[in-house]
């Protein structure tokens, strides 16, 4: 050795005998033992062309911002001296540089020292192993760079109680190894470092009866390199554990960007205890091999490729309050005879959609008291494969299982976390966390650099944050807090989740309304991060798009649309790789309805206002222009209580009020007060009570009351109004068909309502006793019939809510009206219309029927008061026609028609019309027989005759001795032609 040192300083000599001039114009020259106290500064470079050598009692001090060249494999020992290397000023930082002249340098190397070592603040450059720590102690390295060493950063060869912290490794090929080789290596620390990319960022060894125990490695950044960490331990097991908490193990290190597939942890290590740190996007988080004691508690695994890997066989291996998310092959494979403990963790898989554990052994594993983000037994099964998948296979007991995250476990990191852009800012947004105690969120942005942001917010209540002057491109991840996080304390601890980070998408608006008065809503919001992507707009409804494939576009909502109520609209990027979506609610036009304008009601009696109706708006009020008030203004349907002032003024107004998100809409209502009495009488037939007769009171005056009044007489007769409007009535008394007590009269004596008495209601009135008309029913026999229905009306009918229901209690559950309108009187009369024959009602489905009707000439009428009533029609029963169901009743300009619906209208010509002596018919027939009447204005016949006739045919009619007058001619066939012309005659 002391040879080949000779030799390295002869040939130094010639070196620097060559060079001299220009090296020690560049650099200060040192080598070889430091010789008391050295203190090198950085007015010029240092080179150092031997190694440098600092002994006991020797010191070497190197001052900020100073620079030492060392030549090809040269090396500062330190062998029991004391060395100071620290570029911290008072002024700040000014890092001392060490690194290789030419090719690489050997690196400080540390022998045998205890507390005299200070190294801060230095750039590690171009070197085998920056820093060798052998059989020493107390020594720290702080804020030092070691870039792109061969072998490694930093070797602790069996030392103990040294510190490495808040270093940068990058591109090592093993960052820091502790071995422990026929010595002890224990309790040193390596915490908050950064370690970039390499093979091995940190590594344990024990060998040759060596051990390497009781170090903390804590709250450092590993990314990149192909194992993180490195743990193997040769020797026989001891219980004293290495302690790996706080730290960040992943592929990533900036921008996102994977630039290899890292795994966290390698252990064939005894005794190690992994807590709180977070593996995030490895290939594999923890691979075992050969452990005996370990702990894996309050972990993050986060979207790992798989997370553990080589559970070894009947070690006890304990998984406790650990967090599961989105690990795209699963947690783990069991094998053969596992001793593996999962207790309190919660198993979080989003939308991965393989097993999360596999039993390929065949014994029983028990994975009892997790929470599964699930309780459904079925939902569980899927999440693994077992026996029940092959029944070779052993089985997973899972049951029983946590009903809600276990709060020991870190809190899990938010979910589908998006940012958009939005005018000239950024909308990031999330989903609520489901733990119980989740206490708020916090969101990261800026730059992005081994697992760290430049800027944070403080806590935030919302799950959605407006950023400003922000780039879309640029990095934001939001974190999910618990009740027990505190600031001061820092992240990575389990109270503040994983990052989760922010995917860009496209905006499509925020959500919005339509009135459909507007007709089209333009979508001018909407923002695309990527110009030349292909985007598409698609609705959720039946409406369209002006140009469903602009960013910016027109939407035209269908009727179906409006009837919804909304549609979601979304705009979706590269065939739906990527989409947003915002509600369009659709209003229709407001509908306002305060009820018919002159509404009557009885002084002293409230107001029950039913018929109003609103549609479409979202508050309503009413108000009253008098001196009343209402049980509840703010209800469609209130009741009104009239004042003392509208009482006098016998009138008030009410005005109902709505608005909606299109429009305010107002509509009035006046009510006229008037007094109100009684009318109560009695129903007789032949001098006998009748019951169940319906008796009906109808206002004549519709110019204040329009009104339809119907009770129904008792088992004496005996009928009642009560309270009825001041005003004129007439009265109808209808019997009860089934029984035949009668027939329908008007007060008093009266078939038509147009000659009815009327009664003038200005007080109470009493005893108004009514007669029901004669019928001759029981007196027919035969076999003909006539059939027919009363038509509903179809526009302008005010009248519905009275006929249309069950007078006489029949059946509640049959709906009348249902066909055509419902009680009706209808009546047949004799040829001469001396006699009432029949009558009856139209039943639910408006239809009537006389049968039993002998061969002859009946006449068929109907009324309904208020409405004009047609003279009767005469309608023929002879042997060829026996059964007339073609008749057809309705309304038509407040005036009862009836038709017969098959009966073709002849073509004929009467002349002279009007005629002073007898009248001539001419026409062209088809052959038959033809019965030929005359009827007086009143309806009576005044003459007939019956001709065969066929083809045209001319013929006279003896109309001279017939009075003056206005006249009908009717001429009908066996086969139902008719024709009906008027005939004049003066004489």
């Amino acid at each position: 050795m002391h040879f080949n040192k000779h030799i390295k300083i002869i040939l130094l000599f010639v070196i620097v005998y060559v060079y001299s001039g220009e090296l020690h114009a560049q650099y200060h020259l040192v080598g070889g033992n430091i010789e008391g106290t050295q203190v090198w500064g950085k007015d010029k470079p240092y080179l150092a062309y031997s190694d440098i050598v600092v002994g006991a009692g020797d010191t070497l001090t190197i001052l900020p911002g100073a620079t030492v060249f060392f030549e090809n494999s040269i090396c500062l020992n330190v062998c029991g001296g004391k060395l100071i290397i620290d570029g911290l000023t008072d002024d700040g930082i000014d890092r001392i540089t060490l690194k290789s002249y030419r090719s690489k340098w050997g690196g400080v190397h540390i022998d045998n020292s205890t507390n005299t070592i200070q190294l801060n603040y230095i750039n590690f450059q171009d070197v085998e192993t920056a820093i060798n720590i052998n059989s020493s102690s107390n020594i720290s390295v702080r804020n030092c760079y070691f870039d792109n060493t061969d072998l490694r950063g930093i070797l602790l060869t069996n030392s103990n109680h040294c510190t490495i912290e808040l270093c940068v490794f990058d591109n090592n090929s093993r960052g820091i190894t502790m071995l422990g080789d026929y010595g002890l290596c224990h309790d040193n620390t390596i915490r908050s470092n950064k370690f970039i990319y390499g093979q091995i960022n940190i590594a344990l060894y024990s060998k040759n009866n060596g051990y390497c125990y009781n170090n903390l490695i804590e709250k450092n950044f590993l990314g990149g390199a192909s194992i993180c960490m490195y743990f193997y331990n040769s020797n026989q097991s001891i219980n004293r554990k290495n302690i790996v908490s706080k730290n960040i193990m992943t592929s990533i290190i900036d921008k996102l960007q994977t630039n290899q597939l890292t795994h966290g942890i390698h252990s064939s290590m005894d005794s190690i205890q992994i807590e709180n740190n977070i593996f995030w996007k490895n290939e594999t988080a923890i691979n075992f091999r050969s452990n005996k004691i370990v702990f894996v508690n309050n972990n993050t695994f986060y979207e790992n490729s798989r997370c553990i890997k080589d559970l070894p066989s009947e070690t006890p291996i304990s998984f406790i309050g650990n967090t599961f998310l989105n690990n795209i092959n699963g947690i783990a494979i069991f094998k053969d005879d596992d001793q593996c403990k999962f207790t309190d963790n919660n198993f979080l898989q989003g939308n991965i959609a393989l097993p999360l554990f596999e039993n390929i052994g065949n014994h029983t594993i028990s994975l009892s008291n997790n929470f599964w983000d699930t309780s459904n037994d079925s939902i569980i099964n899927s999440m693994i494969y077992d026996y029940e998948d092959n029944p070779m296979l052993g089985s997973i007991i899972f049951n029983p299982i946590l009903d809600i995250h276990s709060v020991d476990a870190p809190i899990s990191p938010p979910t589908q976390v998006i940012k958009q852009q939005v005018g000239n800012g950024i909308l990031v947004s999330w989903n609520r966390n489901r733990e119980t105690d989740v206490a708020g969120y916090r969101l990261y942005y800026g730059n992005f650099n081994c697992y760290s942001f430049e800027n944070t917010t403080n806590v935030l209540s919302d799950t959605s944050c407006f950023l400003t002057n922000f780039n879309i491109i640029d990095d934001i991840a939001v974190t999910s807090i618990d009740s027990d996080f505190s600031a001061d304390k820092g992240r990575n601890r389990k109270h503040e989740s994983a990052f989760s980070f922010a995917n860009i998408m496209p905006y499509s608006g925020k959500d919005d309304y339509l009135c459909q008065s507007d007709g089209i809503y333009s979508i001018t919001e909407a923002s695309c991060f990527i110009s030349n992507s292909k985007l598409h707009w698609r609705t959720s409804g039946s409406g369209t798009f002006t140009n469903s494939n602009n960013i910016h576009t027109d939407y035209i909502p269908s009727q179906d649309d409006f009837d919804k109520g909304f549609v979601i609209l979304t705009l979706s990027l590269n065939k739906n790789a990527c989409e947003d979506s915002f509600k369009l609610t659709l209003f229709k036009e407001p509908v306002i309805f305060a009820g018919d304008k002159d509404k009557i009601s009885i002084i002293g009696y409230p107001i029950l206002l039913s018929d109003a109706n609103a549609s479409n708006y979202k508050s309503l009020h009413w108000e009253t222009l008098g001196d009343g008030y209402f049980d509840n203004a703010d209800t469609l349907n209130p009741t009104y209580y009239h004042g003392k002032l509208d009482s006098i003024k016998n009138q008030t107004t009410l005005v109902l009020h709505i608005s909606s998100e299109c429009s305010n809409l107002s509509d009035t209502l006046n009510i006229r007060l008037i007094n109100s009495y009684n009318l109560e009488g009695n129903v007789y037939y032949k001098n006998e009570a009748v019951d169940n007769a319906q008796i009906i009171a109808i206002s004549m005056n519709d110019s204040i009351v329009d009104k339809l009044y119907r009770t129904q007489a008792d088992s004496h007769g005996h009928f009642s109004f009560k309270r009825m409007y001041e005003s004129e009535y007439i009265l109808y008394a209808i019997p009860d068909t089934l029984y035949y007590q009668g027939a329908p009269v008007y007060y008093s004596q009266r078939d038509r309502w147009e000659n009815a008495h009327r009664i003038n209601l200005n007080g109470n009135t009493y005893d108004v006793d009514i007669e029901l008309s004669k019928s001759y029913h029981e007196s027919l026999q035969g076999i003909g019939s006539i059939k027919g229905r009363f038509d509903f009306p179809k526009t302008g009918f005010r009248d519905k809510s009275f006929y249309c229901t069950d007078w006489f209690e029949r059946d509640s559950e049959v709906f009348y009206c249902d066909d055509g309108l419902s009680n009706i009187v209808i009546r047949l009369f004799n040829s001469d219309q001396s006699v009432l024959i029949d009558y009856t009602l139209t039943d639910d489905k408006g239809n009537f029927n006389f049968d039993s009707l002998p061969f002859g000439y009946y006449y068929i009428c109907s009324d309904i008061a208020r409405y004009k009533t047609s003279p009767p029609q005469l309608i023929a029963i002879t042997p060829d026609m026996s059964n007339i169901s073609d008749i057809r009743f309705f309304i038509e300009n407040d005036k009862i028609r009836m038709l017969q619906q098959h009966k073709t209208e002849l073509s004929i010509s009467l002349y002279p019309n009007p005629c002073t002596k007898d009248c001539t018919i001419s026409g062209t027939f088809q052959p038959d027989s033809y019965f030929i009447e005359i009827y007086n204005i009143t309806g009576q016949r005044t003459y007939c005759q019956t001709k065969r006739l066929n083809g045209f045919s001319s013929f006279t009619i003896p109309t001279s001795k017939l009075p003056d007058g206005i006249y009908f001619v009717k001429i009908s066939s066996s086969i139902n032609n008719i024709a009906i012309k008027n005939l004049v005659i003066i004489h």
